[in-house]
């Protein structure tokens, strides 16, 4: 094929290899992916465990097709887009890899590189994924105001979007262009307790993406029809429908199919912050004092607790672990002299 855009030649890939490539995306697998072995690669920033890295790197490199473009909204510095970028590279297709974020250090604390409050971060980002896979494209962007107008999308990795209405507008917005039986969409920290809306807004399409991968806290989920869209999908996955006990179903159906247990003890009080954020305070105190909590889950929940407004938030919830006083007013204040 003639390069274009100054890109190399890619490979025409037979309809027999497309196949098997899309047969191991469709494959169960879950654990560390210790049998991927990563390339030699940049030390880049990130929060993304080896799991996930090497799980990012195995999937555009063994089951990309040629189907579509590979899609991150949440690069941050470009860790995982590197690890998607270096799989690309090495399946030796081609295919344009599509980052979306802020490309603005938020920090108050110094960066990498001497990034202060504001800097842009993108000139930094390139610098990193290009010399790795030269068509990548980089949108500075707010999630509100999202536009995907490139076509079919066949690997959509959502990162960025923890929250009930980011990740619904990043359904909206990129999932007419994913292809039932193609594409894969997958959820960063998807078991992350403080991200529970992931799981119960995937929870509602189950009859439409089929949970196949586990890595870490990344699921990824293969698409087996259209997802609804529009006011449909808003109304489907409208955050106030969501009443204690389907949530409580959704979030048992997820966690008995998650292999790992470090990875369902890790979700599992998720639920609570999502009940306790509804008005289901008793319900969720009750449930958060029955899990079991150990010593790591327990110092990453004091942690969430030391921080202002997300004690204020959940306040209940961390006096039943006993992480915090439970009193009605969190914090002291002084009142200023005159």
């Amino acid at each position: 094929m003639a390069a274009q855009d100054g890109q190399e030649p890619r490979e025409t890939l037979a309809a027999g290899e497309r196949a098997a490539r899309l047969a191991a995306r469709a494959e169960r697998r879950q654990g560390g992916f210790e049998h991927v072995a990563l390339p030699p690669l940049p030390d880049v920033p990130g929060m993304i465990a080896p799991a996930e890295q090497r799980y990012l790197y195995w999937l555009t490199r063994a089951t990309f097709a040629g189907q579509g473009a590979v899609v991150e909204v949440g690069t941050w510095l470009g860790k995982s887009a590197l690890h998607l970028a270096a799989g690309l590279r090495d399946a030796g297709l081609g295919g344009t890899l599509y980052c979306f974020d802020r490309f603005r250090w938020r920090e108050p604390a110094e960066g990498p590189h001497g990034l202060v409050q504001g800097s842009d971060t993108l000139p930094l980002v390139r610098a990193t994924l290009l010399p790795v896979h030269r068509d990548v494209v980089l949108t500075a962007t707010e999630i509100k105001d999202l536009r995907w107008q490139q076509g079919p999308i066949e690997i959509l990795f959502l990162d960025a979007p923890k929250a009930h209405r980011p990740f619904v507008r990043c359904l909206r917005e990129f999932g007419p262009s994913l292809l039932p039986g193609v594409s894969l969409l997958a959820s960063q920290d998807f078991a992350y307790p403080r991200a529970y809306a992931q799981a119960l807004c995937l929870g509602r399409l189950v009859d439409r993406l089929e949970l196949v991968h586990v890595a870490g806290n990344l699921a990824g989920f293969l698409v087996r029809k259209p997802l609804p869209q529009g006011r449909e999908l808003a109304e489907l996955l409208d955050e106030r429908s969501f009443a204690a006990e389907e949530s409580l179903r959704l979030w048992d159906s997820f966690l008995a199919r998650i292999e790992e247990q470090k990875t369902r003890r890790q979700m599992r009080p998720g639920i609570c912050l999502h009940l306790y954020a509804r008005g289901e305070r008793r319900l969720a105190c009750r449930l958060i004092r029955e899990m079991e909590f150990t010593p790591h889950m327990r110092k990453r929940w004091a942690g969430w607790a030391a921080e202002r407004e997300t004690c204020r938030l959940y306040r209940g919830l961390f006096a039943a672990l006993g992480l915090v006083p439970a009193r009605r007013f969190p914090w002291p204040f002084r009142r200023e002299r005159r």
